[in-house]
């Protein structure tokens, strides 16, 4: 395999080079600049607007009332319902 001196010295000439500085550092420039956006959409205003929510639904949670008798004779009625006694025969249907 034999190199071919005189196409590499040709090919790498002194304009081809600063144009393909130029473009790689624009192409660097540019991700670095999408990078940068991003970060700060996701990390900061992402963090901001969701604590907006968070403060907005405090509120209405803290402007609601709960009627703490009503639901314990609701979760009172609801664990009777669920559980059944000794004194209770379930059916069995192969019988």
């Amino acid at each position: 395999m034999t190199i071919n001196r005189q196409k590499i010295k040709s090919w790498f000439t002194l304009k081809r080079l600063v144009k393909y500085f130029f473009a790689v550092i624009f192409l660097c420039s540019l991700s670095a600049f999408f990078y940068t956006a991003k970060f700060l959409y996701s990390d900061f205003y992402l963090s901001i607007t969701q604590s907006d929510k968070i403060i907005l639904l405090k509120e209405k949670v803290a402007a609601e009332s709960i009627n703490v008798k009503k639901f314990e004779s609701v979760m009172k009625k609801l664990n009777e319902k669920s559980s059944i006694g000794d004194d209770q025969k379930i059916n069995d249907i192969f019988d």
